[in-house]
């Protein structure tokens, strides 16, 4: 899990399938996402990237609400609200975020959709039984 430090505390952020369909439907697939991000003026470029921190923040924040149970979020590190992690909105991000956290973010932002893009699956082999020919 990915995390993004937004207004001095954490939330987590990944990209998953289904965050790869909300952006493909919002954008037009991934390569215009980022075709559009290197020709867009910089406030376009920044609403963009605060458009996709929302997205990779709620996938998080579901992915470890849903799966990660036991795991209790510290209010004085985490988004978070009643023990479970909260996703933040785009406001939040957008006002939560400094001119120069950014940048950070902005980097973060690409490494979590480059790094979650090359994952290796580990797939394994089961043999048949004799029997089974």
């Amino acid at each position: 899990m990915h995390y993004l430090k937004i207004a001095g505390k954490e939330a987590p952020a990944t990209f998953s399938a289904g965050a790869l369909k909300e952006l493909t439907e919002n954008y037009g697939g991934m390569e215009n996402l980022t075709k559009k991000m290197k020709v867009a003026a910089e406030g376009e470029m920044m609403d963009m990237f605060f458009e996709v921190a929302e997205c990779l923040i709620r996938h998080g924040v579901a992915y470890v609400n849903l799966f990660c149970p036991d795991i209790i979020p510290d209010p004085e590190k985490y988004h978070c609200k009643e023990g479970k992690f909260m996703p933040l909105t785009y406001e939040q991000i957008y006002y939560g975020t400094s001119a120069v956290e950014f940048t950070d973010m902005a980097g973060a932002v690409m490494q979590i959709i480059n790094g979650d893009q090359e994952k290796e699956i580990e797939t394994k082999e089961i043999k048949k039984k004799e029997s089974e020919g």
